[in-house]
């Protein structure tokens, strides 16, 4: 039954595809995306592992919604159907390093795979930490389901050029140096060979997971927020099941904010659940961390500030939290995302119509509310910003690493570099 109502509604896709036509999808990670490919003046459609599926997703401009028919075909593998809002047009471009814009020359001349930071320089993740993010959309799940989907999310915009080499030394190396080493060796998905093939150690940091996510699982929603104060973040870490601040992992917490059955929350005469967030993110710096036995000195980072995240849907609150939530990721904030994402590689089908997206941010100074002034206002952890360290004072000692590296091939020892 659940595979009829599916060909029928992607049936019914297609011929609204006649209003919509087909929309493209991008690699917003490598590609400068072309302004008339935006949808909505808001979204770039994104998507992975559902070529040759029966997956689908309409756009209907004149109503402004948008329409997801997700099928994945392989057992285990993740894949993805979604909307964000962190990319790069042409008319943004020039906000954008010269050398990042080199590095996707060199991808798109050689075909190898050079790790560019476009992610960065997006409006989306480039918005004010310390003022309140509004969120409102609309949503209507026509299939659901008992597997695991993330049907909205917030996620990171990690910096490519701050590597961690096999001894754990932690390094921020700047464009052209990421440039040499990328054209001069090799820059693969999961790190940095040499010239000859061979292994160098240097890892990239990664996305992981997201800082904020609204799950549809085994028929119940949960909303997981996290934080990562980490300076190199590496793959995996803090999972649902782990509550709290991680045994394994200390720089990173995670907390089910909600959990409650999709037959307890109302929706509309049209099956549409009204979804609006406000969220202040945590905010983060940087010290350095001494390591008595090696003389390194390290960047970590600090939690600065709690956040405060409340979620409703059709008008009943779900969610009112505050506590540590975001990614330290120098100032950005984690960008919006919205569609389907399966992080298990189920094969279960699954339908959704989301519509009347809006987005604003909110000044405390813009703000009406005394009480809501107060908190945020109170979110503040950390006073001690003396023991920070900056941007520039980090890009100073990645330079000497990288330089130490490369006369050396060791990394870590740098006593006789500072």
């Amino acid at each position: 039954m659940i595979y009829f109502i599916t060909f029928l509604f992607l049936l019914f896709g297609l011929f609204r595809t006649g209003l919509a036509g087909h929309v493209d999808s991008y690699d917003v990670r490598r590609m400068i995306i072309p302004r008339d490919k935006v949808l909505g003046d808001r979204f770039v459609k994104i998507e992975r592992g559902i070529k040759d599926t029966l997956s689908h997703f309409v756009y209907n401009q004149p109503a402004e919604y948008y329409r997801f028919a997700f099928r994945s075909n392989t057992q285990g593998i993740k894949a993805r159907l979604e909307l964000t809002t962190c990319y790069i047009t042409g008319e943004e471009k020039f906000n954008v390093s010269d050398a990042t814009r080199q590095l996707l020359i060199q991808t798109a001349i050689n075909s190898y795979y050079v790790p560019t930071r476009l992610m960065n320089f997006c409006t989306a993740a480039n918005q004010a930490v310390d003022e309140l993010h509004v969120f409102n959309y609309k949503m209507k799940i026509i299939t659901f389901t008992d597997a695991n989907f993330i049907i909205t999310q917030w996620h990171g915009s990690p910096d490519p050029r701050i590597l961690k080499d096999s001894n754990g030394c932690v390094a921020r190396v700047s464009d052209e140096h990421m440039i040499n080493m990328c054209t001069k060796a090799q820059c693969t998905s999961e790190g940095i060979l040499s010239g000859r093939g061979e292994d160098t150690g240097l890892r990239y940091q990664h996305s992981g997971y997201p800082p904020l996510s609204l799950h549809l699982k085994n028929g119940r929603f949960l909303v997981v927020a996290r934080s990562d104060d980490r300076y190199f973040k590496p793959p995996g870490g803090c999972s649902i099941r782990m509550k709290g601040q991680c045994k394994n992992y200390p720089h990173q917490q995670v907390k089910v904010l909600l959990n409650i059955r999709t037959t307890r929350v109302d929706v509309d005469k049209q099956g549409w659940l009204d979804v609006k967030w406000k969220v202040k993110w945590s905010e983060y710096g940087m010290t350095r961390e001494d390591h008595q036995t090696s003389g390194r000195r390290d960047p970590i980072g600090v939690l600065l500030s709690n956040a405060w995240i409340r979620m409703w849907m059709n008008g009943r609150k779900m969610v009112d939290w505050k506590g540590p939530c975001g990614r330290n990721e120098q100032g950005r904030i984690p960008y919006f995302k919205i569609g389907i994402y399966d992080p298990t590689g189920n094969v279960t089908p699954i339908n959704l119509m989301v519509s009347n997206v809006q987005q604003k941010s909110i000044k405390i100074s813009e703000m009406k509310s005394k009480k809501d002034i107060k908190i945020m206002q109170s979110l503040q952890l950390f006073t001690d910003l003396s023991s920070l360290t900056s941007e520039e004072n980090i890009n100073r000692m990645s330079e000497k690493r990288l330089k130490f590296y490369k006369t050396t091939k060791q990394s870590c020892n740098l006593q006789k570099n500072q």
